[in-house]
């Protein structure tokens, strides 16, 4: 990807701080703990930390991001930024370093939908060095942005609108934004989609047991060099036995089967990115006292994201609105399998009705 964007003309400035091997739940941050830049006391969002950061504050034209469960998205939404995280084989993936290698995916975190769109043109593409791309071409993704929402059905999930783990400003401005989409021409409606509270849960058992997978041998060598949160992570994960990891891959089976039988009746599935707005650094630390907190806080927020990673779909999340205390709140739309002109058409119409793309964090 930085070839890419190298041989395209782009300026590469350096690395950007992210959660260790972009698996979340660090602790202790080699090169200091990622700071919102709308409250310096809030989560950003991982894995891409510094990435949503960075495009957010201006401080770059474009990131890029690693998304295997909603790492480029959950920074896009808690930071204000637009995240994209393409079709699973349609960005190269060579020299990414691995989480789950069925769901890593490598996306662009930009400030507005067109700049992810000439961004998603130059990086897309089959790569000899990535077997698993796909060697359909490239459409035009800026030229696709005049399509616009007119005449799209939309479906809104409602067990990730109105659940109970929503937070009421974020249903708020969710709701807001389709009310808008539909003022813009598109046929917006309900949808229930019974799988999708699960998808967080189906999401860790296998993305943590590939990852625990692959660390094996650093873990036996090289333990006491993680950071804590990360080690415990990996190392309960590499307890979880083979039947529940095959229970996983079978219900990932049906959680991919209703979302594609939904976008065959639907162009785009529309939900909130995250259930709440960043939350303070200091909650990730907090004691966990029962079994229901544990889910809560490991389980409900990735049901969001990860429905689309499940499916390999595209999914992006773009500004819909703010909290009173001035954070952002993100908006996802999810297309069909390499339908991302569509899902960039629909966000950019979104964000030039909404007027939100100007408003920037101010940085002391």
């Amino acid at each position: 990807m930085v070839a890419r964007l190298k041989a395209a003309g782009a300026v590469l400035l350096g690395k950007l701080n992210l959660t260790e091997f972009a698996l979340g739940g660090t602790i202790r941050f080699p090169y200091g703990q990622p700071r919102n830049p709308w409250n310096l006391d809030h989560d950003p969002g991982g894995s891409s930390s510094g990435s949503g950061i960075a495009a957010a504050a201006g401080l770059c034209s474009v990131t890029l991001g690693e998304d295997t469960g909603g790492s480029v998205r959950s920074p896009a939404s808690y930071c204000g930024a637009v995240g994209l995280r393409p079709t699973w084989g349609r960005v190269s993936r060579h020299g990414c370093f691995p989480a789950a290698w069925s769901m890593d995916q490598i996306g662009p975190l930009t400030r507005t939908v067109e700049d992810t769109a000439l961004v998603l043109g130059i990086i897309a593409g089959h790569d000899a060095a990535d077997p698993l791309t796909s060697r359909g071409a490239v459409p035009d993704y800026r030229a696709a942005l005049a399509r616009g929402a007119k005449g799209l059905r939309i479906g809104v999930i409602t067990e990730l609108v109105d659940g109970a783990d929503t937070q009421a400003v974020v249903r708020r401005a969710v709701r807001e934004a389709a009310r808008g989409l539909a003022g813009l021409g598109a046929a917006v409606e309900d949808i229930s989609l019974p799988l999708i509270p699960l998808a967080g849960a189906v999401f860790m058992a296998l993305c943590d047991s590939e990852a625990a997978g692959y660390h094996t041998r650093w873990l036996s060598e090289r333990a006491a060099e993680y950071d804590q949160g990360t080690r415990r992570r990996l190392v309960t994960a590499g307890l979880i036995p083979a039947a529940a990891v095959h229970r996983a891959a079978r219900a990932r089976a049906l959680i991919r089967t209703q979302m594609l039988e939904a976008l065959s009746r639907f162009d785009l599935l529309l939900a909130p990115t995250s259930p709440h707005p960043a939350p303070p650094i200091a909650s990730h630390t907090a004691a966990i006292t029962s079994k229901e907190q544990a889910g809560a806080r490991f389980f409900a927020r990735r049901s969001y994201t990860t429905p689309a990673s499940l499916a390999g779909v595209p999914a992006i999340s773009v500004p819909c609105g703010f909290t009173s205390s001035g954070l952002p709140v993100g908006l996802q739309l999810i297309g069909r399998p390499f339908d991302e002109p569509t899902v960039l058409a629909a966000a950019h119409a979104w964000e030039k009705a909404a007027g939100l793309a100007n408003r920037h964090p101010t940085l002391g």
